[in-house]
């Protein structure tokens, strides 16, 4: 029955990165990063709504359908072509960035080696699966909230239920990780990325470090988010990445805190190059990007 969970929930969250990755303000589509701002949105939205008035399995429900509702009524799917229109532009499918047949194949062999480990190896440990409340204190309730959602709609067992999201995250990663390549370089550096966190998100899955693999989902997206700011200034790069930094708290208190250090010397590193940043783009991501962190994470941060 893992697979079960894995083609339900892997299934609408990559479907809702699809849909929302062409509204994004980046030169091609990033379906891994987009599903990976998805789901912290379902999951930051809910811990949010939940630590001020209780927690309820609806919750992730009313997150999805409003991110549905959002993508739809918006138009994402055109929103890259109407970029392109408003310069005199008309792109063809082709032209649009979307992965290509190598870099699905390469996806393709990800998904599989995680879909034959979650096949062949058992499921070693469950975490506390406590839904996320007031009186819940202790470890990040991103993944418990998660995890509490989808044993209670798919009428799955713990062991089974945490496993197979784990297994969707890993592959989510994977694609995040090809992604982020893409931002740096290009395709080829992503198909050669994809490869990291497919290995080591498979070291964590048959070793249940559950939250630390949702913790590596955000740290990927937030990664980019970053790097896109400090190139373009696009103010939703800086916004998004705001919200993954906050997400990766509600994931895993070590893999924030590494994010956190790693950012700090990203920003040193930024301020030795020849060309720096204008003062405005400095001040968003000193004080900016922590800002919408801390706003996002602030009911669990009062009552954890």
């Amino acid at each position: 029955m893992s697979l079960f969970v894995i083609f339900v929930f892997g299934g609408v969250i990559l479907v809702a990165g699809t849909l929302l990755s062409p509204a994004l303000p980046t030169s091609q589509p990033r379906i891994g990063l987009a599903a990976a701002f998805a789901l912290a949105l379902i999951i930051g939205g809910a811990v949010f709504w939940a630590m001020l008035f209780g927690w309820d399995t609806l919750l992730i429900d009313y997150m999805v359908f409003f991110l549905i509702s959002v993508i739809f009524l918006g138009g994402t799917l055109s929103y890259g072509q109407k970029r392109a229109e408003s310069r005199g532009e008309t792109l063809e499918d082709v032209d649009q960035g979307w992965p290509g047949p190598l870099d699905l194949a390469l996806l393709g062999i990800a998904a599989l080696v995680v879909l034959g480990v979650v096949v062949f190896v058992a499921p070693s440990a469950v975490v506390d699966a406590t839904p996320p409340a007031r009186a819940a204190a202790g470890s990040p309730p991103g993944f418990r909230a998660l995890v509490a959602y989808l044993e209670n709609q798919l009428s799955q067992s713990m062991p089974i239920t945490q496993y197979a999201t784990a297994a969707v995250l890993v592959f989510i990663s994977s694609w995040a990780a090809y992604d982020l390549g893409g931002e740096i370089s290009g395709k080829q550096l992503g198909r050669a990325l994809l490869i990291v966190p497919t290995v080591g998100g498979i070291f964590l899955l048959v070793n249940a470090q559950y939250e630390m693999l949702l913790g590596l989902v955000f740290a990927l997206a937030f990664a980019t988010f970053a790097l896109r700011y400090t190139r373009y200034q696009y103010t939703v790069d800086a916004i998004a990445a705001g919200l993954m930094l906050g997400a990766a708290l509600l994931a895993q208190g070590q893999v924030f805190a590494l994010l956190v250090v790693g950012y700090i010397i990203a920003l040193v590193l930024l301020a030795l190059r020849r060309r720096p940043l204008r003062r405005e783009a400095w001040a968003i991501m000193l004080l900016g990007v922590p800002l919408v962190a801390l706003v996002a994470t602030s009911p669990w941060l009062v009552w954890r």
